[in-house]
């Protein structure tokens, strides 16, 4: 599931180390830079990481240990030969990691095969964290990638995308920034780069391929009038050209399924405060296309007996076919005031809906002025993985929700969330674990969740800060 680090609502004063409220008015730019901020769904502890660990690294996430192709600093394997044999050895290895690389965002890709990102680097393994590549598209090495990649979609060990807010070197309706959207065929060692006709500020740009060829960009960006449009463009050359297919009057994480079938969960207008927490105004709705995204239909999902009129904030989904698909909601339960997540299969295209409530026990807690999120997985319509929020433990179904099983979690992620859990299959899954003051680690695990062996990607050297000449005007003359 995911993450949102919203503003903080105007009643509660700005946590120091989350970003400011901003007024929304007609400012393109403020819409864009708050719709970046949503798009973070899966990075909410980078903040608190940024602060402990800036000192060892220009841009932050970590301390430098060189870049390129190198070995995990851990064992291989989540419960095999060479992994820590007490739970206090696997905590330690845990600390160690995320003090050493920091991540914010990761995906696994299919077994073995996932990249892994933080402010400093973009990488790629293909043999489940035992070596890494650095990949960082060229015109955002030495940027801080957590706030200018929009998306990353890879579809193997091969081919993948990466949409990023960039510089330029000449103004366009009076700004540097441009929106360009990466392709690589060869695993990330050389990058193609485009921006999109017609909308060269989008920088908000969300992506979804269906091969090496098909594929389709849903941005955001301002006009040359100033004002906020939203398009959807296709390609059938892998990236190298777009083509419009429709202005859209919302954006968001997008999945399609065939060349017809698409999926997209918009992304919220604005916030407010209720009597559980901050929710989203005017968006994390879904909707469908079955042209190919020429049109949309507003998708509402059933809603249990126990929830009616309270309403569902959708902030995850995973198609398997053009058939079969879930989408995870959020609800706030009347009776403990803390969002429940509910799952919502389809088994004909969106046609009918079954949704199931998960236990009790993974309930979200009041969470102030952040938006609470569930950390949910699945590798099939009846295989589920949801982590708990106040214990450490992973719940599991394997008959599509109607029972749940708990597995004890080591080493213990504190505080007690994880974010962009992602299971590849029934024992394979990566997870980015918090340490506490030492940041946030990717971990694996390869017994169904059970144990969880950390991942260091290699921090890349960082290009060394210029010491600013003292500005001391006549002082510094000599008589």
């Amino acid at each position: 599931m995911s993450v949102r680090t919203p503003p903080a609502p105007p009643t509660q004063p700005p946590h120091p180390l989350q970003p400011h409220p901003a007024p929304h008015g007609d400012d393109p730019d403020l819409l864009i830079k708050e719709a970046r901020e949503r798009q973070r769904r899966r990075r909410r502890w980078i903040a608190l990481a940024l602060a402990v660990i800036a000192a060892g690294s220009a841009i932050g996430y970590g301390v430098d240990h060189g870049g390129g192709s190198h070995p995990s600093a851990t064992a291989h394997g989540g419960s095999g030969a060479g992994s820590p044999s007490s739970p206090k050895q696997r905590q330690q290895q845990l600390v160690l990691a995320a003090h050493k690389t920091t991540i914010g965002e990761s995906a696994l890709v299919a077994p073995g095969v996932g990249w892994a990102m933080n402010g400093s680097a973009l990488w790629l393994t293909t043999n489940d964290g035992a070596s890494w590549t650095t990949i960082t598209p060229p015109a955002l090495k030495n940027q801080d990638l957590i706030a200018r990649v929009g998306d990353v979609d890879f579809l193997d060990a091969n081919h993948g995308w990466v949409s990023a807010a960039l510089n330029g070197k000449v103004r366009v309706n009076g700004s540097l920034r441009y929106g360009g959207i990466y392709s690589t065929s060869g695993g990330g060692k050389s990058w193609r780069l485009v921006t999109l006709p017609g909308c060269y500020g989008c920088g908000n740009t969300h992506l979804s391929f269906l091969n090496a060829r098909d594929g389709y960009a849903l941005a955001a960006g301002p006009s040359a009038q100033g004002k906020l449009i939203e398009r959807l463009y296709v390609t059938s050359d892998g990236g190298s050209q777009w083509k419009l297919v429709a202005p859209l009057s919302f954006y968001g994480q997008m999945i399609f399924t065939d060349r017809q079938h698409g999926w997209v969960i918009s992304d919220a207008t604005g916030w407010k405060q209720t009597r559980c927490c901050t929710t989203p105004m005017n968006g994390d709705h879904v909707y469908r296309t079955v042209d190919g995204g020429r049109s949309w239909q507003r998708v509402v999902l059933p809603t249990p007996a126990a929830y009616t009129g309270e309403r569902q904030i959708a902030t995850w989904m995973r198609f398997f076919d053009t058939r079969h698909g879930l989408i995870g909601s959020l609800v706030v339960d009347r009776a403990t005031n803390r969002f429940r997540l509910l799952v919502a299969a389809t088994s004909n295209r969106g046609g009918s809906w079954n949704v199931q409530t998960t236990p009790p026990a993974t309930e979200e807690p009041q969470t102030g002025g952040d938006i609470p999120s569930a950390s949910f997985s699945a590798t099939s319509m009846n295989d589920w993985m949801l982590f708990s929020r106040t214990k450490p433990l992973l719940f599991r179904t394997v008959d599509g929700g109607r029972s749940w099983s708990t597995v004890p979690v080591s080493p213990r992620p504190k505080p007690m969330f994880v974010w962009a859990p992602d299971f590849a299959t029934s024992s394979q899954g990566w997870a980015v674990f918090p340490a506490g003051d030492s940041g946030a680690a990717l971990v694996r695990t390869s017994d169904g969740g059970r144990t969880w062996t950390p991942l260091a990607p290699p921090m890349p050297k960082q290009r060394p800060v210029p010491t600013p000449k003292p500005a001391c005007g006549s002082a510094c003359q000599r008589p």
